[in-house]
């Protein structure tokens, strides 16, 4: 059973409302018909309540039918309206239906009444269809476009790792043969002088021993540096490294690093203060790594008659190590990609020494320790290595 149409009528004749009404039955138009003969009152119920569709009087006292359709639509109201006038001409029955109407009926042709409701009603409900199938395909469309904006940003970040990937993929190729190379020229020392030291043909002297010895030794502390860097990168890559924290004077620490260095005669090494003596709490075998690993980075990029300082600071809140070098300018593009895994400083001139992996070391255990850890360089200051260590007791 269909709902009953709800109609707003605005009709000042008792008699005129009748007929629409019988009209209405003869037809079996099931319909409930609220009427109103006055402007006032038409307001007041258009603000109130709402209607399937409007029939008005075109001739009312001080209240025009195209006054009503201007009242109704005025307020965004979209059912249909049906002027049902006596006489109406053709030049109003343009300008209402301009100004909103659906249609008009004669008072004397009131059985093309249900003919126009049947239109206006058809009409309504498929401009109501039109405008729900454009409100959706825009809610499409827009969902649409924000999937694509996704799927651009997902394609252009999958463009950025994958440019990662490959760099990455560059960088440890490099890597693999430059480790090839650090591991070659220590084992080559090694079994060159041991060949010697067992060779039965050569007569050697103590003082001749005991010096190839020192460079066999020497050598094999250079293999278990590098072996021990891998196995750092294995276990931060792992998320395995760990720290076993201790109060330490860090500055003792520094001179440990300093005897255990080889460090050319023409480079001069200080330590500011001369006097340092600060304590902290750390792992102090993993920051004896990260000075150990900051300043063989300096020895390998110094000026061969250039200056590396070693500056202690300490506050109530932090203590804080800056490693300076009088050597080549990093530009400020590397600066943070110095720290990355395998990477290493393009020199244009000179070639860069080095594993890549020291500083990319030192960087996970300050961070371990909840300190910070980064690089400055500029042609007057040349580059200074800062880390800082938070005071937690």
């Amino acid at each position: 059973m269909k709902k009953a149409l709800k109609i707003l009528s605005l009709e000042d004749s008792t008699t005129d409302l009748e007929i629409i009404k019988e009209t209405l039955e003869d037809y079996q138009l099931s319909a409930v018909v609220t009427n109103v003969k006055n402007r006032t009152a038409f307001i007041d119920i258009l603000s109130k309540e709402e209607f399937d569709l409007f029939f008005i009087d075109f001739m009312l006292p001080g209240f025009t039918g195209l006054d009503a359709v201007k009242e109704i639509r005025k307020r965004n109201i979209e059912q249909p309206i049906i002027i049902i006038s006596g006489t109406i001409g053709d030049e109003l029955a343009i300008e209402c239906i301009k100004a909103g109407a659906t249609d008009y009926v004669l008072k004397n042709h009131m059985q093309r009444l249900i003919t126009a409701i049947n239109r206006a009603l058809q009409e309504y409900e498929t401009r109501e269809k039109k405008k729900l199938a454009e409100a959706e395909l825009t809610e499409y469309s827009h969902k649409l476009e924000l999937l694509n904006q996704e799927l651009l940003e997902k394609n252009r970040a999958l463009d950025e790792a994958n440019k990662k990937l490959q760099s990455l993929d560059a960088m440890k190729s490099e890597f693999i043969a430059l480790a090839s190379h650090e591991f070659r020229t220590p084992l080559t020392s090694i079994m060159g002088f041991t060949q010697t030291l067992l060779s039965e043909d050569l007569k050697l002297v103590d003082a001749d021993r005991i010096q190839y010895l020192h460079v066999i030794d020497n050598e094999s502390k250079r293999l278990s540096y590098l072996l021990n860097t891998l196995l750092d990168i294995s276990n931060i890559e792992r998320g395995a490294l760990t720290l076993t924290k201790e109060v330490f004077n860090i500055c003792k620490v520094i001179r440990e690093v300093e005897n255990t260095e080889h460090i050319p005669e023409t480079v001069v090494l200080q330590i500011q203060p001369p006097d340092c003596s600060v304590r902290v709490f750390a792992d102090r075998a993993r920051i004896k790594q990260v000075i150990k690993n900051i300043l063989e980075n300096a020895l390998q990029n110094t000026s061969r008659h250039g200056t590396i300082t070693i500056m202690v600071f300490s506050n109530e809140h932090e203590t804080h190590l800056a490693i300076n070098n009088t050597g080549p300018v990093i530009p400020e593009d590397e600066l943070e990609k110095i720290f990355s895994k395998f990477y290493r400083i393009r020199r244009p001139i000179r070639e860069s020494s080095g594993s890549g992996m020291g500083l990319a070391v030192a960087r996970e255990i300050i961070q371990l320790h909840g300190g910070k850890i980064w690089a400055e360089s500029s042609s007057e200051q040349g580059t200074t290595f800062h880390f800082t260590i938070p005071v937690i007791y």
